[in-house]
């Protein structure tokens, strides 16, 4: 699966511009689609929608005082008539920043002091202590939503306006969400295509121009993407302290056979001097695709030793059954230990 358009820009950005750019894009979201507002502040109703498109102003960095006499700058700040109306702060891969703590503690004294709404949007779950701060106020003008949470209070708004569409499939893209929309019967097809099974599998008509030139590359292009954001939040929230490089993808198809007849068929091959030769597709009776993102631990102590954690995806079909059998696969091995969980 592509990157979506705006996350093609961001790529090109230090990480540290990450929270400014996606301020950025926000702000022109809501300028082109001012009902964005009550998404992101569910505080703010159609009244004050309409204030802010006459007479509102949506600054990106805007300063605020902060303890201490410091100036903090806010990702977002909706004002009115010079007064603040609601503040956003991002978080884009440094939720677990040090400083972060601090610098919402002033978010917080200065909105619950003076009712502003504020809302705290983070790619990626940030230390609970922080949570803590947001919901110990007990104030319907605080909220904290992960990236995903914001596109789906969009959802109702795509159709709407191709802008706020094109913002929600950058939201897709950074907040690592899983594309769920899985054709059944082109995941049939791509199993008995894979697998190698007979032509005449007993489960109807399943190859069509459509499947085959549009599903399938669909299918595993959604695979791939899924795998791969699954092996990156891991990394980024866990295994970057454990692992050396990010989760290698890796896949592969292991068909189920009716040994007997592979047995029968192979003597007979051997008694007539064939020594290679590929298994009858007649006696594939099932098999599994699976889909991983694989990560190799670290061992500084004995970097002779090797230890992998792998999960990610299991899909099985079986001429019997004739269904489709989905799971999620984690494994752990090494040199002296192997464990694996379905």
């Amino acid at each position: 699966m592509k990157k979506s358009f705006f996350s093609r820009f961001k790529d090109k950005l230090n990480m540290d511009y990450g929270g400014r750019y996606f301020a950025l894009l926000l702000r022109e979201i809501i300028i082109e689609e001012p009902s964005v507002i009550s998404a992101v502040f569910p505080s703010l109703n159609k009244s004050d929608q309409n204030k802010i498109r006459t007479s509102g102003e949506i600054h990106v960095e805007y300063p605020f005082p902060g303890f201490n006499g410091r100036t903090r700058r806010a990702d977002l700040a909706i004002l009115i008539d010079g007064k603040i109306e609601a503040l956003l702060e991002v978080k884009y891969e440094d939720e677990k920043h040090e400083k972060n703590s601090a610098q919402l503690d002033d978010y917080l004294k200065l909105c619950s002091k003076n009712n502003i709404p504020f809302t705290y949007l983070t790619q990626y779950l940030p230390p609970q202590l922080d949570l803590n701060k947001i919901k110990n106020k007990k104030c319907v003008l605080f909220n904290h939503f992960l990236y995903s949470d914001l596109f789906n209070r969009l959802k109702n708004i795509f159709d709407k306006n191709i802008a706020v569409k094109m913002f929600g499939d950058f939201l897709k893209t950074e907040g690592c969400m899983f594309d769920n929309t899985i054709d059944e019967e082109v995941l049939r097809l791509f199993l008995i295509k894979g697998l190698g099974f007979r032509h005449r599998t007993g489960m109807g008509r399943q190859n069509t121009k459509e499947k085959m030139t549009k599903g399938i590359p669909d299918l595993f292009s959604t695979l791939i993407s899924n795998t791969n954001k699954m092996g990156e939040t891991f990394y980024d929230n866990i295994g970057k302290n454990y692992c050396n490089n990010k989760p290698a993808i890796d896949f592969g198809f292991n068909p189920l056979i009716d040994t007997r007849k592979v047995c029968n068929s192979l003597k007979k091959k051997i008694n007539d001097g064939e020594n290679e030769d590929c298994i009858d597709r007649r006696h594939i009776v099932g098999g599994t695709f699976w889909i991983i993102a694989s990560n190799k631990i670290a061992q500084k102590r004995n970097p002779d030793h090797y230890l992998y954690l792998d999960f990610g995806f299991l899909f099985s079909l079986n001429l019997k059954e004739k269904k489709v059998e989905k799971e999620i696969y984690s494994s752990v091995y090494g040199q002296n230990v192997r464990m694996s969980i379905i």
